[in-house]
């Protein structure tokens, strides 16, 4: 198995389940209320903790490697640890002394105990959570990531059955469950990393790693703002169950991402790693098409069976969830589609530029929410989060077409949408059954025309199709059959 696909096995399993697959059990035992408190309290977290990380974790991705050739690493690493540790402090005296106006501001229907300590501790702990994995990643080692992944990923679903299940604490044991799964990534990291240095501050490896982590942590911000922003503005004009349903909603629309991420993942090595322009423009137009199929196809399940999906995953009290997650959906496809002109950005070594569109993108969703949300309140929200991400990818692909031109086949790029459209318009036009889901299965039908059309329109051949699958499955039986021969301790090729 390939390092690169073991990485994106290891942050798919992370992801995936604390985002998709346990979305049942929250809904099972939280009311969309205690969603919406999980929800924003999840929101405060992830943004104070990129704030306090300074993107200090990709500058150790990025600086691990060079100063490992100077026999410098561990000082290097523990320069950042301490740093980061004491500006997180720092942080957190500011967030305590100003707790009654960030809390009015930022939760403003959510009782301050227990937490906003349990925010201050989110805070605390962001860093060190994540600096085992971060340097695993650093230093190559693929297997050992991928089982701390899944250990980590095991702890966090034990402590949510536990806290919501066993205590049921509702939205309190959810989020007592990322806690705990923090502090127990935290002491593996102190356990297996933190043993092998010594803790000494060497000022001359922070200030590189402080500007190239503020790019980073630019970025992050803006990234997150994009969509989360929402369910901060949100609560101040509808309430704590509006918000579960918009945060339900995203997390659906996640997905999307989730598998942008996974191809983009396995595909940028080989656009990286191209001698010249022209090749990396070549790769990244023989890529698109196919790359825009998975991803309309993504899109068109998630927008055609929205309703449906909802109701299996979450029951009738998000029911309303399905009204907003087709926008949602729709903004996450025109935030994968940026990846294309994204990657020809970071070829050319512009990644500056995809963070500034990043950060304009996310100031403009930001001002239309506070126009939108107050009259539409959800549907205000994923208006805002959908117009922003078209003004991305255009962004995005404008600029990247004048450093790296790429010529795409627009032609079939097109048809590859306009069919996608054509088959949302008339599962859309299906009228919904109270009786017998009739509707389901029509749209399934729907959606199965998906592939029948592209091979009808020339957008794909049959046989290219077959060459494509037959990839896929025989790469798939090798990597199994790798992993197989690993666990019998035989040597593999």
């Amino acid at each position: 198995m390939t390092s690169t696909a073991i990485y994106m096995t290891g942050d798919l399993l992370s992801a995936g389940v604390k985002s998709i697959l346990l979305i049942p059990l929250y809904a099972r035992f939280m009311t969309p209320t205690e969603y919406g408190l999980f929800g924003t309290v999840n929101t405060i977290v992830i943004v104070l903790g990129i704030i306090s990380m300074l993107g200090l974790q990709s500058a150790v991705s990025r600086f691990y490697f060079i100063y490992k050739a100077n026999e410098e690493e561990n000082r290097y690493l523990a320069s950042i640890w301490i740093f980061q540790i004491a500006f997180s402090i720092g942080l957190t005296i500011i967030l305590v002394l100003n707790e009654e106006l960030l809390w009015q501001w930022a939760a403003p229907n959510i009782p301050k105990e227990p937490y906003f300590l349990i925010v201050i501790l989110g805070v605390l702990l962001a860093f060190s959570s994540i600096i085992y994995s971060t340097c695993l990643r650093a230093q190559e080692r693929p297997w050992p990531f991928f089982f701390l992944q899944l250990l980590s990923t095991i702890i966090y679903i034990l402590l949510t059955a536990i806290f919501l299940i066993g205590f049921k604490w509702g939205a309190l044991g959810a989020i007592c469950a990322g806690l705990g799964g923090s502090l127990a990534t935290t002491i593996l990291a102190f356990a297996m990393v933190g043993r092998k240095l010594k803790f000494k501050l060497e000022t001359k490896y922070i200030k590189e790693s402080i500007v190239y982590g503020g790019w980073m942590m630019t970025g992050t911000l803006a990234y997150t703002a994009l969509d989360r922003s929402q369910i901060l503005i949100l609560q101040h004009y509808a309430d704590l169950g509006k918000v579960g349903i918009l945060t339900l909603g995203l997390q659906l629309s996640g997905v999307i991402m989730m598998i942008s991420a996974s191809i983009n993942k396995a595909w940028q090595p080989h656009i990286f790693s191209s001698s010249t322009s022209e090749l990396a423009s070549e790769t990244m137009r023989t890529h698109a098409k196919h790359y825009v199929a998975g991803m309309v196809f993504s899109a068109l399940v998630l927008s055609v069976l929205a309703r449906d999906i909802v109701l299996l995953l979450a029951g009738r009290a998000y029911a309303e969830t399905s009204s907003v997650l087709v926008l949602l959906v729709g903004a996450a496809f025109l935030q994968s589609l940026a990846a294309i002109p994204s990657s020809a950005l970071l070829y050319e070594r512009r990644a500056g530029l995809v963070q500034l569109f990043l950060t304009l993108s996310a100031l403009i969703t930001i001002l239309l929410s506070m126009l939108l949300v107050p009259v539409w309140q959800m549907t205000g929200a994923a208006v805002s989060i959908l117009v922003s991400s078209f003004l991305f990818a255009v962004m995005s692909y404008m600029m990247a077409q004048r450093i790296l031109w790429i010529n795409y086949n627009w032609r079939d790029i097109g048809k590859v949408v306009g069919i996608g459209c054509l088959l949302f318009a008339l599962a859309s036009a299906i009228p919904v059954s109270l009786i017998i889901p009739y509707d389901t299965i029509l749209r399934l039908v729907i959606i199965s025309l998906y592939p029948v059309g592209l091979i009808t329109l020339g957008v794909f051949r049959y046989a290219e199709v077959q060459s494509i699958s037959g990839k896929i499955f025989g790469t798939l039986s090798h990597r199994v059959q790798q992993v197989r021969d690993r666990m019998c301790g035989r040597n593999t090729t």
